[in-house]
């Protein structure tokens, strides 16, 4: 940011300019989760998706995923809440001898102009990254602007946030285990 590496926000811009500014071919890099690239089909210039690069002590890559969250009301008894994880289980998992273990792929060859996107970076991304799975959203009253917006706009350091959040975030999240 300091370092004029990222394109300003032109002046009145929507807080989404970033979108059409990689689309239109003005930035070269644009950080976004997989399911964005149904906005870049249209795109003139070609494009990739990669992961960014690891830190020099990393051993893994560190990917970041955000799947829908499902859960089973606590007013069923543990033994028919059992069945119904079993169901869903079943459901929602492949299916060992009868799903091809490769067959994630297909839906993202489609999505993607360079198969290299599928069979290196996704791939890399599903069986050897270290996963970071997104939680902030199942603690009422939690929200990443609360430490995103004041440190990307240089108002305070991470060290400097997390120190003045830690108090509120924590009673929230004590709040949501009762």
């Amino acid at each position: 940011i300091e370092k004029g590496y990222e394109m300003p926000t032109p002046e009145d811009a929507n807080w989404d300019w970033f979108i059409s500014a990689f689309h239109d071919a003005k930035v070269a890099m644009r950080f976004a989760e997989e399911y964005n690239v149904g906005g870049l089909q249209d795109m003139e210039d070609d494009w990739g998706f990669v992961l960014p690069p690891k830190g020099p002590k990393a051993a893994n890559y560190s990917v970041y995923f955000s799947d829908n969250v499902a859960v089973i009301p606590s007013s069923y008894d543990k033994e028919t809440a059992n069945k119904i994880a079993f169901a869903y289980n079943l459901w929602t998992e492949p299916t060992p001898g009868y799903d091809d273990p490769e067959a994630w792929k297909d839906n993202y060859y489609t999505k993607f102009r360079d198969e290299r996107a599928v069979d290196e970076t996704l791939t890399l991304m599903y069986d050897t990254a270290i996963e970071n799975n997104d939680s902030v959203g199942m603690v009422y009253g939690t929200s990443y602007g609360d430490f995103a917006w004041d440190t990307y706009a240089l108002v305070a350091t991470p060290a400097e946030k997390i120190e003045q959040m830690q108090s509120v975030w924590q009673a929230l999240i004590d709040d949501a285990n009762k």
